[in-house]
């Protein structure tokens, strides 16, 4: 559970000298500017409790709740979120004033909000520098059913499921995990949609390519089923690679459905009828 913000004290304790209280109130009037400008700023993180981490800010302090660090999750617990702030302390990190009470010496900031304003920047800059055909890398940030998403330097890319490997696959963990590094191709660009398509298997040995060269009809292969519908079977040949099996090739009885004759992710020996790499 997150605590509320801290009370903020100034960072230095107030001073006798003269000119001590003045550079107090510009501190205080230099926050006030930055958050009706909502700019983005660093600030170098001092310490951290139960609720979030302390920052300095001149001669002032001031707090970043849990929820406004992007790096804690609400899956975590609090062995796990203090693991996590500790290792902030001592580092600059970017920020963005959200609240700003001088008569309680309070004195908020998020870096979720700094780091979303930062991405949208960067999302705009990549989107008019991007193109179709270009060698990209980037981080997967999340897995999905139908596809993957990549942080490419700030923007979002998408890998289509179909797009990662030649190989047929039924989800992409498969081939990736969260926070691997990948190297992909770009396939399309929607800028008015703020959209990129990726390819992972365009950055791969197609294995169509040269399938002449491994394979000519009347061979004898070995290959894997490894779907059947009611017009014949699928079956790997090697990765990548799939051929079907007419019903009318699997029996020379007179047979309703292929599972009469093979079973899925058995290998059989088979004949090569025919290739059309195209």
């Amino acid at each position: 559970t997150e605590s509320g913000p801290v009370v903020i004290q100034q960072a230095v304790e107030p001073s006798t000298e003269p000119g001590s209280q003045a550079a107090g109130d510009e501190d205080w009037t230099h926050a006030q500017e930055l958050l009706d400008t909502q700019e983005v700023f660093e600030a170098r993180v001092t310490g951290f409790n139960l609720g979030g981490v302390t920052t300095t800010f001149g001669r002032l302090r001031g707090f970043i709740p849990n929820s406004h660090l992007s790096m804690i999750q609400p899956e975590m617990n609090t062995e796990q979120q203090q693991a996590e702030l500790s290792k902030l302390v001592g580092k600059a990190i970017p920020v963005r004033i959200i609240e700003v009470q001088r008569k309680r010496r309070r004195l908020v900031l998020s870096e979720r909000l700094a780091e979303r304003a930062w991405r949208e920047k960067q999302r705009e800059r990549i989107l008019s520098q991007i193109e179709v055909g270009q060698i990209v890398t980037g981080r997967v940030r999340s897995l999905t059913s139908f596809g993957v998403f990549v942080d490419i330097g700030g923007a979002d890319g998408l890998i289509h499921l179909s797009e990662l490997t030649w190989k047929r696959i039924k989800h992409p963990r498969e081939i990736v995990k969260v926070g691997q590094e990948l190297t992909m191709e770009v396939i399309r660009v929607e800028r008015e949609r703020g959209r990129v398509g990726l390819s992972l298997k365009h950055t791969q040995p197609n294995p169509w390519a040269d399938i002449e060269a491994h394979y000519r009809p009347g061979q004898l292969i070995t290959a894997r089923v490894t779907n059947l519908v009611s017009f014949g079977a699928f079956a790997s040949v090697e990765p990548g690679v799939e051929g079907l099996v007419h019903i009318s090739e699997l029996s020379d009885d007179y047979i309703e459905h292929p599972r009469q004759v093979v079973q899925r992710g058995q290998d059989y020996t088979m004949r090569v009828r025919g290739i059309d790499r195209e």
